[in-house]
């Protein structure tokens, strides 16, 4: 402990960028920093953020981080380069939402969103096909690849199903098929 004279520059070194385990408080805490300002620490804290083992925390993160860093040409790249080069697959994909939420005109964002949306992980490809339906690029194949990623066993982590909702809503409005699509999905359910 920090009685331990090697242990103790150690622990109290890691103390400081140390915050309890509990999944239900970072979501919250990175919710509201939103209205935090600008510094160093809080972009550090919130590009963290986007690393947490939860994806309600690694989302709340980057919404966060999109608001606060919003035009800051150092954060914006920082953000670009977390969402080529994340290794965890939901990190990456909380980078990606943060990079098209906080810097939509970045000049990676189009080579990322299209590597992303053929990318093994469901998570990455559900954002990169959302990010191209808000940048107004997708394609008519994108709405099946989303509606496939929406399937109860398509691997998508529940923390990202809003994503499939949202991009359908967004990228297909009054779509005859999708509503076609919705009632036929009902009448298997009953």
């Amino acid at each position: 402990g920090l009685r331990h004279p090697r242990l103790r520059s150690v622990i109290a070194r890691r103390l400081r960028s140390w915050y309890p385990g509990r999944q239900w408080s970072r979501t919250t805490v990175f919710k509201g920093m939103v209205s935090w300002k600008r510094e160093k620490d809080v972009i550090e804290c919130l590009e963290r953020g986007l690393g947490d083992e939860d994806g309600f925390n690694q989302r709340a993160a980057a919404s966060a981080l999109a608001r606060i860093g919003n035009g800051d040409h150092e954060t914006g790249e920082t953000v670009a380069t977390l969402a080529k080069s994340t290794e965890i697959p939901n990190g990456r994909a909380a980078a990606i939402e943060a990079l098209i939420e906080g810097w939509p005109e970045h000049s990676c964002l189009g080579t990322i969103l299209s590597e992303g949306s053929e990318s093994q992980s469901p998570e990455i490809r559900a954002i990169a096909l959302y990010g191209k339906i808000k940048k107004g690029v997708h394609q008519p194949e994108d709405l099946t690849r989303l509606l496939e990623l929406g399937k109860r066993y398509s691997g998508l982590d529940y923390t990202w199903r809003n994503v499939v909702h949202e991009g359908v809503k967004l990228g297909w409005p009054g779509s005859a098929d999708v509503k076609t699509l919705c009632l036929r999905s009902l009448e298997r359910s009953h």
